[in-house]
This record gives structure tokens, C-alpha cells and sequence, in this order.
């Protein structure tokens, strides 16, 4: 563990005579953790998904909504990198 020193603004009475010099020991906590939302529901464990990062999103569900099957949809979102707009594009033929 490195130390390192640093001085601190002195008060405006001490200003002038002398500086303090004081030092800080940092202690390492442990691997940090970076959290992400990845699903929420109603209720505990047994309501509906309100939110899922990695469920169907709500392009696919729009375009299920127009009547097409999920495996349709899913495959048209993965030729337009998600693009909704052209994926019902491609859907409808265009």
C-alpha cells in the first residue's frame, strides 16, 4: 500500500507561520460492481414484466400486433439491426 502526502489549505491565522501536513490511508473495499436494470415485474416474483433488457421489446411487439409471428418479426429486426421502420419494410415486401 502506497502512501501518498498532501497538504492541506492552512487557516488564514496559521497562514503565514506554518503548514499542516497530515496523511490520508486509503483502503481498497474490494472489486467495484457496475449494476445494470435488467427485468421488472408487478408484484413479487409472480407479476407481469413490466420491463426486461433482454426480452422482446416493444418492436417486436408493435409489429406482432399487425399479425405477424414472432419468428417473422425477430428475424426481420436482425436483417435491420433493429430498425424498426424497415423491418415492417421487409415484413410487408417492400
Amino acid at each position: 500500500m502506497k502512501l501518498q502526502k498532501f497538504s492541506l489549505p492552512a487557516s488564514s491565522e496559521r497562514e503565514t507561520t506554518q503548514r499542516i501536513r497530515n496523511v490520508v490511508k486509503l483502503h481498497g473495499v474490494g472489486p467495484r460492481m457496475k449494476m445494470q436494470l435488467v427485468k421488472v415485474e408487478e408484484g413479487l416474483s409472480s407479476g407481469a414484466v413490466m420491463f426486461h433488457e433482454y426480452g422482446p421489446g416493444s418492436e417486436d411487439n408493435e409489429l406482432m400486433e399487425l399479425g405477424f409471428d414472432r419468428e417473422s418479426v425477430t428475424q426481420a429486426l436482425n436483417l435491420c439491426d433493429t430498425n424498426e421502420e424497415q423491418a415492417a419494410s421487409y415484413l410487408f415486401g417492400g
